[in-house]
């Protein structure tokens, strides 16, 4: 619900300039600045919330209900998961994050109509392929501003000791790989 608000208010609002004779008013100028911190300020707690489908049932159905919750008439994702277990709270939480990261950026960029999540374990990995038939792009002209959210990404999986390679060419779709050590459910003693 958050997500959907801020994709609203990020969109709806664009002010035209051309309708004032000369220089718009100042109002416009602080009105958008005011609408832009609060877009990120949404887009920043909808990143931090945890979906009770993960917590409660685990990676594999966290993932299979995002994507049912962004497939709609413009873009049909999938899934194809191979028998991934339950992992460590934090390592499913920071893998659900950098999932619905990249498919944002496929919602927002790529004008996909196909766009496909698979996850695999092997040998204490957990191997992660995202792919979209969307419009690609050229990694090397991506503008720090453009690229911030893919370095943003880019860091996480860094952080998490993984590794990460995007395959792009304009008009030829867009291929993302992601291994991730795994971190185990943590186990409690009883005594």
């Amino acid at each position: 619900m958050l997500v959907l608000y801020y994709r609203q208010l990020t969109y709806t609002y664009k002010p035209t300039r051309s309708q004032f004779n000369g220089k718009a008013p100042l109002e416009i100028d602080k009105t958008q600045e005011i609408i832009t911190e609060a877009s990120q300020k949404i887009r920043d707690l909808s990143h931090t919330l945890v979906s009770s489908v993960l917590l409660k049932f685990g990676l594999e159905f966290a993932i299979k209900d995002l994507a049912d919750k962004y497939s709609n008439s413009k873009i049909e994702i999938s899934t194809k998961i191979d028998d991934i277990r339950r992992y460590s709270q934090n390592f499913e939480i920071k893998a659900y994050n950098i999932i619905q990261e990249f498919i944002n950026n496929i919602l927002k960029h790529s004008n996909a109509k196909k766009a496909t999540i698979e996850l695999k374990e092997e040998k204490d990995r957990l191997y992660l392929k995202i792919t979209d038939d969307g419009i690609g792009f050229d990694k090397t002209k991506i503008s720090d501003k453009d690229g911030l959210g893919i370095n943003q990404i880019e860091a996480r999986i860094q952080m998490m000791k993984g590794e990460f390679i995007i395959d792009s060419k304009k008009n030829k779709g867009t291929a993302i790989y992601v291994k991730l050590p795994i971190l185990e459910k943590e186990t409690t003693n009883h005594v």
